[in-house]
């Protein structure tokens, strides 16, 4: 599972966008390059249909609000790549890898010195949405509170 700013890039016409998500991996392959082979940057390619304002949610070009927020709807994503070197070195975002194995679950969280602004958020995300337990939850952010990135594995029987 990747998490965090997966898309923040320059659009064509010129202005920046981020996108916030969570994006799950289950091709092993893919597991590997990130947790054994160092690649760090997701790049994720989508169209976006149109954009409306934060305040009124008209489409963005009716609007008459200035310096606001826009909000990219109708999105259909094309295509995910996981790549080594990113352009940007904040484009690396909190890895989390969930294996099963015969009786326990195995957490492997991977932090990067440049996602460690809303680490303890996206902990927080992980267990409510029931990714993690309260108990690896804990462990982890225990782990980061003293360190801005590393790696923490943390596993424990399942029933």
């Amino acid at each position: 599972m990747v998490m965090g700013p997966v898309f923040r890039a320059a659009m064509t016409d010129g202005t920046v966008g981020e996108i916030d998500s969570t994006i799950q991996i289950t091709d092993e392959r893919a597991i590997r390059l990130i947790a054994k082979r160092g690649y760090r940057g997701l790049s994720v390619e989508f169209n976006i249909e149109r954009y409306v304002c934060s305040i009124c949610n008209r489409d963005y070009e009716e609007c008459s609000h200035e310096n606001v927020a826009l909000i990219p709807k109708g999105l259909t994503f094309m295509s995910a790549s996981i790549v080594r070197n990113p352009k940007a070195r904040t484009y690396m975002t909190d890895v989390l890898i969930v294996k099963t194995k015969k009786n326990r679950r195995h957490y492997r969280w991977i932090g990067y010195r440049s996602g460690r602004q809303d680490r303890m958020e996206r902990i927080s995300a992980r267990l409510k949405s029931g990714h993690i337990s309260a108990t690896s939850a804990r462990v982890i952010s225990d782990y980061f509170l003293t360190r801005k990135s590393g790696e923490c594995r943390y596993f424990e029987r399942i029933q």
